[in-house]
């Protein structure tokens, strides 16, 4: 397998699971990023080139990288006007042969594949545009997955059984990086670590991150900052898992919501008040339940979603 650019391959000398960690999937949220660089940091390959590097305290693989680098350097959520990074795997354009009509984002996809399919676990670390509590979101729920997300200490759980994300873009399958990794049989999260500029949140992704890396059993308790992990691990029982439920595509992109409106995770009601449009449409509720992703104001688009809504659901 040829290493992707702006991955770096930490090499075991004993086996071990083949584990992947992205920041900046997409290219405006700072807190994955600054994660990958503190980890390439700790092991002292942040001011190296790219490449593959023996680290004595890691069975198997780690790969840990920047999942768009594009749109990192342009400080977007993508690197194009087309879709950005995280709902470009899909399955029939990433079989697809290259084109000069194929966006950035879907070459860097491309790129990225193999790695993925010799990906045994993928943790992919983003942000939200708008105020949110840290929370794990993914496809569908499993007991495999509930081993993971149940050492992440978020009180809630976001899944997509129905393919509702993406549902504004047209898109029949969820296109994003851990859609892809699960859908070849391994297991993906995506760490939703709260809104994207909050930098508050830093250190305890760090945390996450390595507590799952520690239950994969890639690393080993000499890896950097893990030392006092090991012995702090514990299940979470307490969490709610949700499925979305509804999207609410934005008519016009001069939107203002209602006051605090605009944060994550907070129950609505049928009915109830969003906000308004500049020519003072109101924008209400369709259903009670979960309210999520509320676009940033700055960052509405007319035909893209507006908010979307959960609803919660007993596991499997």
């Amino acid at each position: 397998m040829q290493l992707p650019s702006y991955i770096w391959q930490l090499k075991g000398k004993h086996s071990g699971p083949n584990v992947t960690v992205l920041g900046g999937t997409h290219g405006n949220e700072e807190s994955g990023i600054f994660v990958v660089r503190k980890i390439l940091s700790s092991v002292h390959l942040l001011q190296s080139q790219a490449g593959s590097y023996p680290i004595n305290a890691v069975n198997g693989n780690l790969f840990i990288g920047f999942g768009n680098p594009e749109a990192i350097v342009r400080g977007m959520r993508g690197a194009s006007k087309k879709r950005d990074l995280n709902r470009s795997f899909i399955t029939e354009e990433l079989k697809a042969p290259p084109s000069a009509d194929d966006w950035i984002d879907l070459r860097r996809a491309r790129e990225l594949m193999p790695l993925f399919d010799n990906t045994n676990y993928l943790f992919d670390i983003h942000g939200t545009s708008s105020p949110s509590e840290p929370f794990v979101c993914f496809g569908n729920d499993s007991a495999r997955h509930r081993r993971f997300y149940r050492l992440i200490p978020t009180r809630s759980v976001l899944t997509d059984p129905h393919r509702v994300l993406g549902r504004d873009m047209g898109l029949t399958e969820l296109g994003t990086t851990d859609s892809y990794v699960n859908n070849i049989g391994n297991i993906a999260l995506c760490y939703e670590s709260g809104q994207a500029a909050d930098a508050s949140q830093i250190t305890q992704t760090l945390r996450v991150v390595l507590r799952l890396l520690i239950e994969t059993g890639v690393v080993n308790e000499d890896f950097p900052g893990c030392a006092g992990i090991f012995s702090d691990i514990r299940e979470n029982e307490r969490q709610e898992v949700y499925a979305l439920s509804h999207c609410e595509c934005a008519k016009n992109e001069r939107f203002i919501y209602d006051h605090g409106m605009n944060r994550s995770w907070q129950m609505v009601q049928k009915g109830m008040k969003l906000g308004s449009y500049a020519n003072g449409e109101d924008v209400l509720f369709p259903d009670d339940g979960m309210l999520l992703f509320p676009k940033a104001a700055d960052q509405v688009t007319k035909g893209q979603s507006l908010y979307y809504m959960a609803v919660h659901i007993d596991e499997p």
